[in-house]
Parts: structure tokens; C-alpha cells; sequence
């Protein structure tokens, strides 16, 4: 069996605090908090939410809640409740980006109870903490490194020529795993005219459509 006690956190009402009920030890005990900030209702959505409990004693505990629509249960656990007396309770959430935001505190009045719990000893419980911890260590572990990649290939593929000025171009006309690649490269401006040339020694002139080069040495 559970029992969930309904209570109501302002954030931004600090007095008076919430105060709600509780029994030494008992984990079939809880609560449905739900938020609100100037009496309008929060809306939950990517948060992570987490309980904070100072016990009489000084001992603390930090937990897991679960956050169901735009309510945040929390299930009592021993250790939460193993000391009667006042236990001063903060909600911390915390969204995907790291920002985080907490309640003010309320207040569980944890009844004693007849049973004797003396043979179980309070201490501080960070169940969330070191759970968190774990995941971050798998995650340096296994969740940091990829799967091994398949070779890839690059060749050259066409060169072409492009007008003189424009942009040089280099395209894929492979896949990205075997790359094919295609240059377009400008052609260069074409250089000024240089001066004429003369053959020293040698008079050529035409007669009659014949050409005649009379100074040309004669081949045996």
C-alpha cells in the first residue's frame, strides 16, 4: 500500500513554509507536490526533479523523484524517515542545458513510532548522486567513443578549364565514402604581343607567286 499526502510549493511564496505530515520509517508513505509560482501552476517538461532532506539528526539525503504530468511524487524512503522530529525539504530540477532551480524549503513533521528502529543507523544517503555519477562514468566508459568508421577513398576525377578571372571549383561527383574529385580551373590571361622577329642574312622576297630565298646555302 501507498499514500500519497497532496501538497502545494509556491516558488515564490518562502513563509509560511508547507509543513505535511509523516511516521518514523515508513516507506509506504509519500507526497504529490505540486509547483506553482504566484499560484499558477508550473509546467514540467524536460526538467530533471531531485528531493533534498536534512534530517534532525544532520544527516541528509538526496534522491531521485519522478515527475508525473506536472506533478513531482516523491516516495519516502527509511532512511529519509528513520529520525522523528522536523525535516527540512528542498526539490531541485535540473534541465537538459544544466540550469537548475530549487524550491524554497517545506517541511515534513516525521512522527516517532512505536517500533524500535534504534538498531538502524541514520546516515547520509545520496542515492541520485551516485547514480548520476555512474551514468557519467559509462558514459566516459563507452558513450564518448563511435563505432569504427569505413575507409574512405578520394581520387581525382576531371580537370577542366574555365574562363580567365572566374572562381576556381572543386567538386564531388563521388560519394562521401569514395570521393571523386573535380577541378574547374580558370585558364591564365593571355600575354601581350611581342615584337617581330627578323633571320639575319637572309632577303626573301616573291615574284610571280614564287618564293625565293636566294641567299640559302646550297645542300649536296
Amino acid at each position: 500500500m501507498k499514500v500519497y499526502y497532496p501538497i502545494a510549493v509556491d516558488l515564490y511564496s518562502v513563509y509560511p513554509l508547507p509543513v505535511m505530515p509523516a511516521q518514523q520509517a515508513n516507506v509506504g508513505r509519500g507526497a504529490i507536490v505540486t509547483l506553482t509560482a504566484n499560484s499558477a501552476a508550473l509546467v514540467i517538461e524536460d526538467e530533471s526533479v531531485f528531493i533534498y532532506v536534512k534530517k534532525p539528526d544532520g544527516t541528509k539525503v538526496y534522491a531521485d523523484c519522478t515527475v508525473t504530468g506536472n506533478q513531482i511524487q516523491i516516495d519516502f524512503t527509511q532512511q529519509m524517515l528513520l529520525v522523528p522530529g522536523t525535516l527540512e525539504v528542498e526539490l531541485q530540477m535540473i534541465d537538459s542545458s544544466g540550469d537548475n532551480i530549487t524550491t524554497p524549503i517545506f517541511l515534513i513533521q516525521n512522527q516517532r513510532s512505536n517500533i524500535d528502529y534504534k538498531g538502524i543507523t541514520s546516515s547520509d544517503e545520496f542515492q541520485a548522486l551516485v547514480t548520476a555519477l555512474a551514468e557519467v562514468e559509462e558514459l566516459k566508459k563507452n558513450g564518448l567513443k563511435g563505432d569504427p568508421g569505413e575507409a574512405a577513398t578520394i581520387s581525382v576525377g576531371k580537370v577542366t578549364a574555365s574562363e580567365p578571372g572566374s572562381d576556381p571549383k572543386v567538386n564531388n561527383s563521388g560519394t562521401e565514402q569514395n570521393a571523386v574529385l573535380d577541378f574547374v580551373i580558370p585558364r591564365g590571361i593571355q600575354g601581350p604581343q611581342g615584337p617581330p622577329g627578323s633571320i639575319e642574312g637572309i632577303n626573301i622576297y616573291v615574284e610571280e607567286s614564287t618564293l625565293f630565298l636566294p641567299n640559302l646555302p646550297n645542300e649536296n
